[in-house]
């Protein structure tokens, strides 16, 4: 299934009672909260859910195997998630049901 932000704005507008631009707006308010966080480079925890984490990578130097070249990898950010112990316990119930 592919989760997409028209879909929750759906789910909100008929569980909510809200009308379809509210709950579009409501949905783009939240995911412009959390990217710039992100870009601010603060970690976002949503309870019962997962945390996303910002990782700042230093500049290595790796190898290519095939050629045996060193090679410089720049320094760069990179976002992570880490999902609750609440949904992994939701999802293993889930799968046992199956």
């Amino acid at each position: 299934m592919l989760l997409t932000k028209s879909k929750i704005s759906e789910y909100l507008f008929i569980t909510l009672g809200i009308n379809k631009n509210e709950a579009k707006e409501l949905v783009f308010i939240f995911f412009k909260e959390l990217s710039s966080t992100l870009i601010d480079h603060e970690n976002v925890k949503l309870l019962g859910f997962g945390k996303f984490n910002v990782l700042n990578k230093k500049q290595r130097v790796c190898r290519n195997f095939k050629t045996n070249q060193s090679i410089k990898i720049k320094s760069y950010v990179s976002i992570s998630f880490k999902s609750s112990k609440k949904l992994k316990n939701n999802i293993k119930k889930y799968i046992i049901k199956i």
